[in-house]
């Protein structure tokens, strides 16, 4: 009996010790850098989907896109945490290493069940149409739970704006509803979007009466698609579809008639290019590359000509070297600099000696982009009397290494496509 009594009695010390050592252990990791608090928090969370494998090159574990939010980019350690993404959880890099790693750890989002993507889906739709019923507010849920948070909030607040309630009736899909909306005028100064100034086309109700001073349905629509058609095409400048009724006051500002078209020269957004002689112009919507036949673009995917000795564009089909002169040899690699210059080998051949410059790329300011006409929105035409200024030398700077691609706003063309009436 005694011998019993001692085994369970060391037994139980074992025990004891080896969870006071696990605790030390845990408790080691929490503030020695090896496991994070937001891991932690996350670790008991069953709608949390955790990541046990990391880059093995980067050390930084593979991102997983969250329903109902964008993807976010990497961070180091420190630089993000769960209350800059309220919709996400959080681990670190499953490479939990020593406290002494100098490799930074990163913060990722990790992707939710549908059930909470959707639950957050329909608790933004009540605080917006906090009248919907149950039926109405799932379906559009459905709808909806894919999408980026902010762009989910900023279509229902267009769809109040527009229609006031939500369809008692609805396919879940984003297509227009079946019951038809208000017409639509656009609400911006006319002058003020076609000189590039911060004003941006938004759906208005207006009385029936005034039909004959709006842009047809068909021919807004057309152009809503187009905008979406285009929306990685690199330079692309999206349409803005003003009424008849501004007609007068914008007249001469690149329409063409009745239902005057517009285009938005606000920046597009940027990535980095594959491309090797790819190159962007800063966010700055008066600079442009200029072609030797003219046109002006923000296009920056840059190729040889088939023999090697010109540098431009393949524009419908047809090779379109850049204005200037250039002193490129068949063959040979060239570079761009943040300057603006083209440069190929040295002359001697010697990788130390100084490279030769082949050219400069052609930068021009518009200062008035209400000068400029395009029939595909990426490619641009100086209207008669109006000129560019070439800008001088050692002013250039451009970004090489990147794209620009078009500047079309999903949520609000979305929002404008769904608020079009169904004939």
């Amino acid at each position: 009996m005694s011998v019993d009594l001692t085994g369970k009695l060391m037994m139980s010390r074992v025990m004891t010790l080896g969870a006071l050592t696990f605790s030390l252990f845990l408790l080691g990791l929490l503030f020695g850098g090896g496991i994070s608090a937001d891991w932690m928090r996350s670790a008991g969370d069953p709608a949390v989907a955790k990541i046990s494998q990391a880059d093995s090159n980067s050390g930084l574990a593979a991102g997983v896109e969250v329903p109902g939010e964008r993807r976010v980019e990497f961070a180091e350690a420190g630089t993000a945490s769960a209350a800059d993404f309220p919709d996400s959880a959080f681990v670190f890099s499953a490479s939990y290493g020593s406290s002494d790693d100098d490799e930074p750890l990163a913060v990722v989002p990790v992707a939710s069940v549908p059930e909470k993507a959707q639950r957050e889906t329909e608790q933004r739709i009540r605080r917006v149409f906090p009248e919907a019923d149950a039926e109405t507010v799932s379906a559009w849920a459905e709808t909806l739970q894919d999408m980026p948070a902010r762009e989910q909030e900023d279509l229902l607040q267009q769809k109040r704006a527009v229609s006031g309630s939500l369809n008692s009736i609805f396919t879940p899909s984003l297509r227009s509803p079946t019951r038809a909306l208000p017409p639509l005028e656009a609400r911006a100064e006319a002058t003020d979007v076609a000189r590039g100034g911060a004003g941006r086309i938004l759906p208005n109700p207006v009385s029936p009466t005034a039909a004959a001073d709006r842009v047809s349905i068909e021919r807004m629509r057309a152009d809503v698609l187009m905008n979406l058609r285009q929306l990685r095409c690199v330079g692309y400048r999206a349409l803005l579809v003003l009424p008849a009724a501004t007609q007068q006051s914008a007249e001469g500002i690149g329409g063409q008639g009745a239902g005057l078209r517009l285009r938005s020269f606000e920046p597009g957004r940027r990535i980095p290019a594959a491309v090797s002689l790819a190159v962007s112009l800063p966010d700055d919507h008066g600079l442009w590359l200029q072609l030797s036949n003219g046109l002006l673009t923000r296009r920056g995917d840059l190729q040889r000509a088939a023999d090697g000795t010109g540098l431009g564009l393949m524009v419908h089909g047809e090779f379109q070297v850049l204005a200037g002169s250039w002193s490129l040899m068949a063959g040979e690699s060239l570079t761009i600099t943040e300057q603006g210059e083209v440069l190929g080998p040295a002359d001697s051949g010697d990788a130390a000696a100084e490279r030769r410059i082949c050219g400069r790329l052609p930068v021009v300011r518009i200062n008035d982009p209400a000068v400029l006409q395009s029939d595909d929105g990426v490619h641009f035409r100086i209207a008669d009397g109006a000129a560019a200024e070439l800008v001088p030398a050692g002013d250039i700077r451009v970004l090489p290494g990147t794209l620009e691609l078009s500047n079309v706003n999903i949520p609000e063309e979305q929002a404008l496509l769904n608020s079009l009436p169904v004939h």
